[in-house]
């Protein structure tokens, strides 16, 4: 009885483009890094299909190396956070990625991008990810709306007048570098 539902449940899993055995890698260096500053780690958060997150701290070696396997069944969101900065990336199943952090502008640059560099397959679409968001704070397009304050109706009227913008401030943004129907505009939708 066991063997059918086994059969399935790999039937399944390989139908429905879910990579649930395919690790994603990430290695990569923090560029001037100080062993006894107190960022000794990297926090990597990736999701599985339901939503749930899962938090894996990775240890900087002295030299300021990391290196990670992480499994995530999707292509999608990654986020990792160093020296309290929280940046979204995209990975695939079976990346391998790249990425170099440059501990003496990290913390206090507005633009992650001029501290990060990343390679792999996704690497172009976590770059227009951490542009997109940083100009959007800087444009002050990002939603601070207080949930419990408003009543709900008030509440979905502004978030939807928000989303209106974001959405035009997207269009402006993908016409001006010529993105229009890429990955990137079809994660910021």
């Amino acid at each position: 009885m066991l063997f059918p539902v086994m059969m399935a449940t790999a039937q399944f899993a390989s139908d429905n483009g879910l990579n649930m055995h395919i690790p994603f890698e990430i290695s990569g260096m923090v560029q001037h890094y100080q062993p006894r500053d107190g960022s000794n780690f990297i926090l990597f958060r990736t999701w599985d299909i339901a939503g749930r997150s899962k938090d894996t701290s990775v240890p900087v070696d002295s030299q300021g190396r990391f290196q990670v396997q992480l499994w995530q069944p999707f292509e999608g969101d990654v986020a990792f956070m160093y020296q309290q900065r929280y940046v979204m990336m995209y990975a695939t199943p079976g990346e391998k990625i790249g990425l170099e952090i440059n501990a003496d502008t990290w913390s206090g640059n507005d633009n992650p991008l001029q501290s990060l560099s990343i390679t792999g397959r996704s690497a172009a679409i976590t770059r227009s990810m951490v542009d997109f968001q940083y100009r959007m704070r800087a444009a002050g397009l990002t939603s601070t709306l207080p949930s419990h304050e408003i009543p709900d109706e008030e509440y979905a009227s502004r978030r939807m007048a928000d989303a209106e913008q974001q959405l035009a401030f997207l269009d402006r943004y993908a016409s001006e570098r010529n993105l229009k129907g890429s990955r990137f505009v079809r994660w910021c939708e």
